[in-house]
């Protein structure tokens, strides 16, 4: 059986862990997630060598910052409702939301290409036509791309609020029956003699 003030500490960690989640989320999705770096001399020498792409432009990024924003939302009703049926719905609600923003996080961070030349033909307005193009110069090795603190964030954020979820998960329920006192084992009556 878990100590009763354990278990209020679990209660009351598992939603500021969520809310923590999702606003790193939100954090980083507003921050850049790919540095590109040129490995060639440009006509002219006043254009940058390296460049950050940010997470929203991208399609996905705008996504996960919506999905983060749930997650912190989700993470402020688990903390403030009264029914615990309703918080424990609410915190894993936000844990699937969380699980999913990681996931997609950590594709992006592992293979940070695709997302780049979509966040690039994006930036430049030529969408899927340039394609083509800029993945040749990715494969070719003229630019070259790392992910940036901006994503590794959001993956930082997706973990975090998956463990808030799951320690509402496995936090005992809180108590919202009210003991009745002792009753004596004999009543004295009037006269001062216990009953047969």
């Amino acid at each position: 059986m878990q100590h009763p003030s354990r278990a209020h500490a679990s209660r009351r960690v598992a939603p500021l862990l969520t809310v923590a989640g999702g606003a790193l989320i939100v954090l980083g999705c507003l921050m850049p997630w790919f540095e590109l770096r040129a490995h060639f001399t440009p006509f002219d020498s006043s254009m940058p060598r390296a460049r950050a792409v940010g997470g929203l432009d991208t399609s996905k990024g705008t996504l996960l910052l919506v999905i983060g924003i749930v997650v912190a939302v989700l993470g402020v009703v688990a903390m403030f409702v009264q029914s615990p049926t309703a918080g424990l719905g609410a915190s894993i609600a936000a844990a699937i939301g969380a699980l999913f923003v990681g996931a997609f996080a950590v594709y992006d961070a592992l293979t940070p290409t695709p997302a780049a030349v979509e966040g690039i033909s994006n930036e430049i307005g030529a969408g899927d036509v340039a394609h083509p193009f800029i993945q040749g110069l990715f494969d070719r090795g003229i630019i070259t791309i790392d992910a940036t603190i901006g994503l590794w964030l959001v993956v930082v954020g997706g973990v975090v609020g998956v463990v808030g979820g799951v320690l509402a998960v496995f936090a005992p329920p809180r108590s919202t029956s009210v003991q009745a006192p002792a009753r004596s084992d004999a009543v004295v009556s009037e006269g001062g003699r216990a009953p047969d």
